[in-house]
Formats: C-alpha cells, sequence, structure tokens
C-alpha cells in the first residue's frame, strides 16, 4: 500500500506531472537534487553537481547544470524533472499529460527520451486523452472510467474507434451517423 508520496518514491515510482514542480531561481542541478538529503550531511556541491551531470549524459547531455532554470523552455524543464525522477531512484516513472504546454517538434523529443527510457528497463505509466500519442509509444493500454478499468490489453488489440468507445462509455459511431432531428414548424 502506498499511503504518500514519500512512499511512492521509496519504492521507485516517480511523476512527471503537466504541473511541474522545479523551482526556477535554482539551477538544474539544484532542482535534480532539490529535496534529496543524505541524513543529515549535507551533500557536497561538487558531488550532487557530479551525479546530477551523470544522469543528463544519459538523458539530456545539451543542460548544462548551472543554467537556471528559470532561462530553460518547457521542453527542458520537463528533462530536469525527469532526470529528478531518476536521481531519486525511479524505476517506475508516470507521465502525466505530459505535453499539454509542448510544441511538436518537443512532443517528439520527449519521445524519443520515454523510448530510451524503456530500452533502459524503466517502466512508463503514461497518461493521456491523446490517441495520436498512446499510438506512439504505447506498448500496452488501460482505460479508466471512474477510476476503475475498463479494458487492458496490447495497444494492438484496439482500433482507434474503439478506444475513443470504451473511453466515452458509449458506441460512438451510432451517434455520429444518427439522423438528426428535423426542425419543428410552427
Amino acid at each position: 500500500r502506498i499511503a504518500g508520496p514519500r512512499d511512492a518514491l521509496a519504492m521507485g515510482i516517480g511523476l512527471v506531472s503537466q504541473e511541474l514542480s522545479l523551482v526556477p531561481q535554482l539551477d538544474v542541478a539544484q532542482n535534480i537534487f532539490l529535496g534529496r538529503t543524505r541524513g543529515l550531511r549535507v551533500v557536497p556541491r561538487a558531488g550532487y553537481r557530479r551525479e546530477a551531470r551523470a544522469i543528463l549524459d544519459d538523458l539530456a547531455p545539451h543542460l548544462d547544470t548551472d543554467t537556471p532554470v528559470s532561462a530553460l523552455g518547457m521542453a527542458d524543464r520537463q528533462l530536469v524533472e525527469i532526470s529528478r525522477t531518476l536521481a531519486r531512484g525511479g524505476r517506475i516513472i508516470a507521465f502525466d499529460e505530459p505535453t499539454s504546454s509542448l510544441t511538436p517538434a518537443e512532443q517528439d523529443s520527449l519521445f524519443a527520451v520515454i523510448r530510451r527510457l524503456k530500452a533502459a528497463g524503466k517502466a512508463i505509466v503514461y497518461i493521456s486523452h491523446r490517441m495520436k500519442e498512446i499510438r506512439a509509444i504505447a506498448d500496452r493500454v488501460t482505460i479508466l472510467r471512474d477510476g476503475a478499468v475498463v479494458a487492458s490489453g496490447p495497444i494492438g488489440d484496439y482500433s482507434e474507434a474503439r478506444l475513443n468507445e470504451l473511453i466515452a462509455g458509449r458506441e460512438l459511431s451510432r451517434e455520429m451517423n444518427a439522423e438528426k432531428p428535423k426542425p419543428v414548424r410552427g
């Protein structure tokens, strides 16, 4: 049972939300290790910068650990958020509507990062209403409605129309093809 965010982090579960939780006034390395301490010891600046650089070398080699987050674009901020999850030992990473404020090019970059994380053995939970995104990166799909699972299986087992019907909870094709009522004249 997961009682809260601290338990989830201890179990290796991280979240990259559409509302990023970075501190713009801090630099990249400080944000990656924000909230992470080693007991009561203060982590030496050179130590956490070195660790941040090692994580960024795999994920976002173009980012400088000394750059203030306020100077980064949205896509790079997401990479910092993902790096923070990895620094905390994240083995399962949930992405909640991560493309909501990204350009199409930034979305493609994010998908490339997600594919690299999958290839490295990380489990990805991707939450989205955008079928094109789901088709682009998912191996499996689970549809939830009102907190209950209504369908789950390999993405290839579901047409786009069927996925939309499962999400909506009704057959949409009939509604779209139904005869429109004629106006009443009086």
